[in-house]
């Protein structure tokens, strides 16, 4: 294939591969070019440290970098991290199905918490819907891989994704871009910070708005035929279309985007040793719903769509022929309060957080023109409460220290409904599913760094975590007949306690400043769950925690001022894996969630940044993953794919066994400005998209080719950009039920932008 040719051939250029692509060529440096570098909290201390100098496996991405390549989202900044698949659920919009290394999430039940941690701003985000995920005004992004049980907590076991939202710095200054693109895109992103009191308060105000047309077609593509003879044992099938009516249906551009953020920002320093910072947020969303398109994969067997509904789809790239459309609205705010206080003998820093969401949404699940599953107004809301406070500083100056403890409160409430349209009646049969949940963590923990000698660093810490669940389910997804009028109120409740001591230990060697060097062992911990879309059993029985025990070796490299070099293997124990299934053959489908075993997973990472001249910067990172099953309980095959009969033989779902990105950027003075070009082409291997491994529901493999110009004057920046120059058709998930669906994937954009900075 061309595009893999060009990916070995810009890998054998580089001769390596990238991590942390946020560092820029310093312009103020000696003659030769030079990598600076970024600062990360990954460690969890009041200051940040430079990644190069963090004996973990971390990739920090700066605003600069962020504007640079036109990252709109951590899903772009997943792209150029190895190993890190940060997509959308697909599904629902605003809710991240995140895998690192391996281990993630497969589904959208909203009361399964996921096992890659997200803070913004220090705020753990329990509820993950309705998340923003948007990398508007980031100071920078840092992504975790490998289990984090001791800095991060509970629900870490995959890894952590860390944003942190620009600070004010009593500067005033502003900017405003202005975007138009693709879809009808309008897009305004503006900014303005000072000081209210000198050299005490300062202030921070941004603003985002986001209006697209969506970038999914509905169609009336598709051939029906008529099913007037029945399938044996299916009386009077199909009556809603007997004689191969085709289903008529506005068209057009569907999942339209309207998006408002705004983030005032507060940074009082009443005295010179302690600062307290204010971030709030408010979002409001109202968009699209998350529609599926019905294809038909090369190799995918005839369906009961075909035989029952006498309906083929034939759609274009990224197109759909659905009656429903739904539309997703999401509404929620947050607080969240850090305080810093500055000792002697170290730095006090407490974060207090509170977080609202309201999020509502009719989703299309089936991709159909007969609008066979509907999830009609659904209504959801959470709330969250958080406080942590910690301390680090050092006993002597061979000895550090960091002490915490964490405490959080939250709660949410869901009423999921679904229709169901059967090819017998003309009846849409009604399913409702009510069910709240009130989760605690209470957790202590502590970490010490022995410097024993000027270039060995032996770091070891513990956490104990204390995880309560109160589940509370009123009617499971039991079939309520023509309206939900008839669903009777049948309350079922328990509550669960879990708790759990996750130990770290990392053994650094640094021969110089220019090399670091590590092995690690650490242990990541996901709280048990309750599946709120389970049978109607009497009592729901929660899914154990499931652990992460994981043994890595690296070394961060600056082999040369322009030349950077990170390499790291690990080795993953995955035990009590938490894993969701379909039980066959029920309509609607009934997930079941199990702890469903143990596996080994182990992959290499490589990365490289190269300024072979001062204008010129080459990035690529590569990361693989071998995921095997050492056991698999609640799983059977046949029927699985591939000829697989013994199900530890199953691959991981979602789990990409490679990954590649190249970047390429350069810039030249030209008249009174610069002029930069970036080139960013990311390959994914071949990986499936089910437990079970149907070939249908293969994702193949492909690529993804961005670019973008710009032209910097100063105060003015004029830039265009492509995501997805090549329209590769792709998707996050393939399933199947009456016939197979397609979600996510984002086909081709375009657009421009205008900026103003002061």
């Amino acid at each position: 294939m061309q595009t893999r040719g060009l990916l070995g051939l810009a890998l054998a250029a580089v001769g390596g591969t990238v991590s942390t692509p946020a560092w820029a060529a310093d312009e103020a440096a000696s003659e030769a070019p030079k990598l600076e570098e970024v600062l990360v909290y990954a460690e969890r201390k009041a200051a940040g440290t430079a990644v190069q100098e963090v004996p973990m496996a971390v990739s920090a991405v700066d605003g600069n970098m962020i504007e640079q390549a036109q990252m709109v989202s951590v899903t772009d900044i997943g792209r150029i991290v190895p190993n890190a698949q940060l997509d959308p659920v697909g599904t629902f919009p605003g809710f991240s199905n995140f895998v690192i290394r391996g281990v993630g999430n497969t589904n959208s039940t909203r009361s399964i918490d996921a096992p890659v941690n997200i803070l913004q701003d220090g705020m753990v985000i329990d509820y993950q819907a309705g998340a923003v995920l948007d990398t508007f005004d980031a100071e920078s992004v840092e992504v975790l891989r490998g289990p984090q049980g001791v800095l991060f907590g509970r629900n870490a076991s995959g890894g952590a994704i860390v944003l942190r939202s620009r600070r004010p710095t009593g500067d005033f200054n502003g900017n405003i871009n202005f975007t138009i693109g693709d879809a009808n895109t309008r897009e305004v992103k503006a900014a303005i910070e000072g000081s209210l009191i000198e050299d005490k308060l300062a202030a921070r105000l941004a603003v985002m708005t986001h209006e697209d047309d969506g970038r999914i077609k509905n169609t009336l593509k598709g051939t029906y035929a008529a099913v007037p003879v029945c399938p044996t044992g299916t009386p009077n099938c199909n009556v809603n279309n007997i004689d191969g009516t085709p289903v008529q249906h506005s068209t057009g551009r569907i999942a339209a985007q309207d998006h408002l953020i705004v983030r005032p920002t507060f940074v009082f320093t009443p005295t010179d040793d302690v600062k307290f910072t204010l971030l709030t947020q408010y979002q409001n969303f109202d968009d699209g719903g998350g529609v599926a398109r019905s294809v038909v994969p090369g190799d995918a067997a005839t369906t009961a769509l075909n035989t029952q509904w006498g309906f083929t789809p034939n759609p274009g790239k990224y197109e759909t022929n659905v009656a429903e459309t739904g539309y997703t609205k999401i509404e929620a705010w947050h607080a969240i309060g850090e305080l810093q206080w500055d000792f002697d003998a170290g730095t006090w820093t407490t974060v207090v957080a509170h977080r609202d969401l309201d999020y509502k949404a009719t989703i299309n699940v089936d991709g159909t023109p007969f609008s066979l599953t509907i999830f009609p107004d659904n209504v959801e809301k959470a709330e969250q409460f958080s406080i942590e406070s910690r301390f680090n500083g050092n006993i002597t100056d061979d000895l550090d220290y960091l002490v915490g403890v964490f405490y959080m409160d939250a709660k949410s409430d869901v009423t999921e409904l679904r229709e169901i349209r059967s090819n017998t009646s003309t009846i849409v049969n009604h399913f409702a599913s009510y069910w709240n949940q009130d989760s605690t963590t209470s957790a202590v923990y502590a970490n010490l760094d022995y410097h024993f000698t000027d270039r060995w660093t032996l770091s070891a810490g513990l956490r104990y975590t204390e995880d309560e669940k109160d589940f509370h389910m009123r009617r499971p997804l039991t079939a309520c007949g023509a309206s939900y009028a008839l669903c009777v109120d049948q309350p079922i409740e328990d509550s669960s306690k879990w708790s759990k001591v996750t130990p770290r230990a990392v053994l650094t060697y640094r021969p110089n400043s220019d090399i670091t060097t590590y092995l690690s062992y650490a242990v990541g911990y996901r709280a048990g769950n309750y599946n709120a879309r389970g049978s109607a059993a009497a009592i729901p029985v929660p899914a154990d925690p499931e652990t992460n025990t994981a043994y890595e070796i690296g070394a961060k490299t600056d082999l040369l001022p322009n030349l950077r070099v990170n390499a790291a293997y690990f080795y993953q124990d995955y035990k009590d894996i938490q894993r969701t299934g379909t039980v066959p053959g029920v309509n609607p489908p009934i997930s079941t969630l199990f702890n469903a075993g143990a596996a080994t997973i182990q992959g290499v990472e490589l990365e490289v940044s190269w300024l072979p001249i001062d204008s010129l910067r080459l990035d690529v990172n590569y990361g693989t993953v071998d995921a095997k099953y050492d056991t698999l309980l609640g799983i059977t095959c046949p029927p699985c794919g591939g000829g697989v009969t013994d199900p530890t033989d199953l691959k991981f779902d979602r789990v990409i066994p490679w990954k590649a990105n190249v970047a390429a950027t350069y810039t030249v003075d030209i008249g009174a400005g610069k002029l930069a070009t970036r080139l960013a082409y990311e390959r994914r291997a071949e990986a499936d998209t089910d437990v079970r491994n149907f070939d249908a529901l293969v994702m193949p493999e492909y690529g993804i080719l961005d670019a973008s110009i710009g032209y910097d004057l100063g105060a003015w920046s004029f830039s265009m950009f492509g995501r997805n120059i090549t329209n590769t058709d792709y998707v996050d998930i393939r399933s199947l039920g009456v016939g197979y669906q397609a979600f996510g994937g984002s086909p081709r954009s375009y657009g421009v932008t205008v900026g103003y900075s002061f």
